[in-house]
């Protein structure tokens, strides 16, 4: 049996209906060839000379979102929602991590590696670094 465009938009509208019923958040298209592919199908044959994401844009009954920075979460809802990625309660802000003696610390010693690291071979292979020294860089204050 042939996948027309019309069954297309009833399975995309079917998920985005679903996906908004559950979690108010869009179905997202990277989904929609894996689960067509559970049920021996692909979009292209529905669609072969438009891409997924055009057909959505001018499907009706549905509506593409974009988020802002990140290129490849794009998804779908019904066209009758409103969403926006900046109200995306899935994706916490990084916490800050404030900066500390013991970061500061790890820091300089891992400059003082990093500068090591770039002396010629031959050089490197008489040069001793005091454990005390290495210790007093880790500990400093």
């Amino acid at each position: 049996m042939t996948f027309t465009p019309e069954d297309l938009e009833t399975f995309l509208s079917r998920k985005a209906q679903e996906e908004w019923s559950k979690n108010s958040q869009p179905y997202f298209l990277a989904l929609v060839q894996p689960e067509l592919k559970k049920m021996d199908k692909d979009y292209k044959e529905a669609i072969p000379d438009q891409r997924l994401n055009e057909f959505v844009d001018q499907a009706k009954s549905l509506k593409l979102v974009r988020h802002p920075t990140q290129f490849a979460k794009v998804g779908i809802i019904p066209s009758d929602k409103e969403f926006s990625f900046s109200d995306d309660k899935r994706t916490p802000e990084p916490p800050i991590v404030p900066m500390n003696k013991r970061v500061a610390s790890e820091a300089a010693l891992v400059q003082f590696v990093d500068a090591i690291s770039r002396m010629p071979k031959e050089d490197l292979v008489e040069f001793k670094v005091p454990a005390t020294l290495l210790v007093s860089l880790l500990n400093r204050k």
